[in-house]
Order: C-alpha cells, then sequence, then structure tokens
C-alpha cells in the first residue's frame, strides 16, 4: 500500500481507519439484509442500504484525501447525515424482526420506533440548522437513553413471551387424569402429569406431556399444512398434524353388546 499511495498520505492510519469504518458500516448493513430476507420493508431497507454505502464512500473520502476546511465540513455534514437515515433504517426494520403478540410489548416497541426516529430527526436538525441552546441537547440526551432502553427492553420481552408461550397450556390440560398401570406391582390407578407415585407400592413415576410447537411457540394441534402461521418457518414432517378421519364407508357395522346380569 505504501508503494502505490503518495508518500504525503499516511497509510497506516488510513489503513486502520478504513478498516474500522468497512467493519462498523457492516453491522447496520447486516441488519438491513436479514430484515431483506423476510422481505419486511423492503423499500425502507435498500434506501437505509444506500444511504450507509453514501456514508461510508464520504467518511473514506475524508480519510484518503485532503481538501480545505470548507469543503471537509460540507463533507462531514453530509456523512452525518446519510449515516443518520441508514442506521435508522436498520434499527427500524430489526425491531420489526421481533415478534411481540402483547399488547403492552407491541406499545414498547411502537414507543422505541417513535423515540428512534425523533432521535433521527434531532441529529439531523443539529447538523443542518446547529443549534446552541442547552435544552435540545438535554432533550437530544433523553432521546437517547429512551431508545437504547426501548432497543434492550424490546428482545427482552421477547423472549419473555417466548418462554410463556412454551409454558402456556395447550390442548391437553395440564391436570389431565392419565390411566396407566404400575410396571412393578400391576396396579391400575389414576395419576396427574408431573412427579407421583404408585398408591399401592410407591413406585415413583414421571410422566411429562409435550405437544408439538414451532420453535416460536406456536402450537401445531390440528394444524393444516407445512409452515407455521406465525413465523413462516417450515414445520419438521414428524410435528405436522397427521391424523386422518376413518372412511366410514369401509367401517364394518359393529352392533352393540349388552351384558346381562
Amino acid at each position: 500500500m505504501a508503494v502505490v499511495l503518495p508518500m504525503t498520505w499516511r497509510t497506516n492510519e488510513s489503513v486502520l481507519i478504513t478498516c474500522l469504518l468497512v467493519g462498523a458500516f457492516s453491522v447496520p448493513a447486516f441488519c438491513c439484509a436479514l430484515v431483506l430476507r423476510k422481505q419486511r420493508l423492503v423499500p425502507l431497507m435498500w434506501a437505509s442500504v444506500i444511504s450507509l454505502a453514501i456514508a461510508l464512500a464520504l467518511w473514506l473520502v475524508l480519510v484518503w484525501v485532503n481538501f480545505d476546511r470548507t469543503v471537509e465540513m460540507w463533507i462531514i455534514r453530509s456523512g452525518i447525515i446519510a449515516n443518520t437515515i441508514g442506521v435508522w433504517g436498520a434499527h427500524f426494520g430489526l425491531l420489526s424482526l421481533f415478534q411481540l403478540t402483547g399488547r403492552y410489548s407491541k406499545h414498547v416497541r411502537n414507543a422505541t420506533y417513535f423515540f428512534a426516529s425523533l432521535l433521527a430527526l434531532f441529529i439531523l436538525a443539529a447538523v443542518i440548522i446547529e443549534p446552541e441552546s442547552e435544552i435540545y441537547f438535554r432533550a437530544l440526551l433523553l432521546l437517547i437513553i429512551f431508545t437504547v432502553c426501548g432497543t434492550l427492553i424490546t428482545p427482552t420481552l421477547t423472549v419473555i413471551e417466548l418462554v410463556k408461550s412454551r409454558a402456556s397450556h395447550g390442548s391437553v390440560p395440564s391436570k389431565v387424569n392419565i390411566e396407566l398401570t404400575c410396571p412393578r406391582c400391576g396396579s391400575h390407578q389414576d395419576i396427574k402429569p408431573g412427579n407421583a407415585r404408585c398408591r399401592n407400592c410407591s413406585l415413583r413415576i414421571n410422566i411429562e406431556l409435550e405437544e408439538p410447537r414451532c420453535t416460536c411457540g406456536y402450537l401445531l394441534y390440528r394444524l393444516q399444512g407445512e409452515t407455521c402461521p406465525e413465523c413462516g418457518k417450515t414445520i419438521p414432517e414428524i410435528d405436522r398434524w397427521a391424523v386422518q378421519a376413518p372412511d366410514e364407508s369401509t367401517q364394518p357395522d359393529i352392533a352393540p353388546v349388552h351384558e346381562t346380569p
């Protein structure tokens, strides 16, 4: 690199800063790619990718080329504007990927959308208008705090809802009685799911009921199809609903049996 580029350039520092910039911009670009893979917010994601590319190009030009003060300030302002738009779009798209079902959880995400959008507007205004009011920068700091808190709380709520959905009651009641025969003493009895003991010989018996669910927690009971309606993932064949109703035309006629005293 030192042989190709002019000696007046600070090659080592420029290469290091270039690597840091490319690595930093790859994070929001990867978030946009994840959202595009889900076919969500396609126009917004492409606009964010283009803004990130423009911002990266401006910062790299600023690193490798020397300009006078006026041009340098114009490049810095343009880079901040493009960078803000790109990061805001990537952040918006990333939050949309979280599967939230609770009403309050959705309110938290919507509030995060609002604070993040307002924060982006405040940053753009600070670059263009250059306000000097102390109240303005205090409001900017509050928006940063609210946006960061909402960004951290949203995935946390997603995990909590996922755990609750997996632990929620399905098509089989958790307190259902199961008829079984003790494998040791042969006594017939009714036992509820969970840890229990045989009433006759005190054999420890543990019964677990696990219904097929998607990885997102959606119950697959009586679900017709090969994909989950909640997240769109393909359902493994072993978990698909395959119970077929018997054909009544082929069933033999069985007369009722009456016991005589």
